[in-house]
């Protein structure tokens, strides 16, 4: 922004992008990084697995650092529809994988790994992992197409392990809570 007027400063895009990768439907900041999806992007593991591009801010300009793929993603699982970047880590869904699943990514020794993939705990109804969200050793995840829509809470044990907390529900009937 200069003197209330926007203007591009850099642009963004996928060093091995395609038109049907749908780049940028995702996009997550934290401080000087960027996470944004591409979630069909056919790569190494399966076709429409999906794929998620790191860019950071170095010396003032925008570079490509990492691309962030799941290990055990089945083909057309859209990975990154749904993201969050929270410090060291970023979650991202995988609607259209069954069981739905959401993938953990962490920051360690300067580069990204998946350390997690939690699958869905009542598989078949709802889109799990529509929307989330972390806060320090808590991940949040929606579930809104059902009956009442859920949101579940997990915690990060010190093992690294996720285990499920508390299922928060609706007490009114809605389809649309999320």
């Amino acid at each position: 922004n200069i003197e209330d007027n926007w203007i591009q400063t850099a642009k963004l895009t996928a060093s091995d992008g395609d038109i049907n990768d749908y780049f940028g439907y995702g996009v997550a900041i934290e401080d000087d990084a960027i996470a944004i999806s591409a979630p069909y992007d056919d790569n190494e593991q399966a076709g429409g697995a999906g794929g998620i591009y790191l860019f950071h801010k170095i010396n003032g300009v925008w570079l490509e650092t990492q691309k962030l793929m799941a290990n055990e993603i089945s083909s057309a699982a859209h990975l990154g529809m749904s993201m969050s970047f929270e410090g060291s880590r970023i979650i991202a869904n995988a609607p259209d994988e069954f069981p739905n699943a959401v993938y953990v990514f962490e920051k360690s020794d300067g580069k990204w790994n998946q350390t997690a993939r939690i699958i869905d705990p009542e598989p078949g109804s709802g889109e799990f992992g529509y929307r989330l969200a972390s806060s320090d050793s808590r991940l949040f995840a929606s579930k809104p197409f059902t009956q009442n829509g859920i949101i579940y809470t997990y915690i990060q044990e010190a093992t690294g392990d996720w285990i499920l907390e508390t299922i928060l529900q609706s007490d009114e009937i809605s389809e649309d809570l999320g």
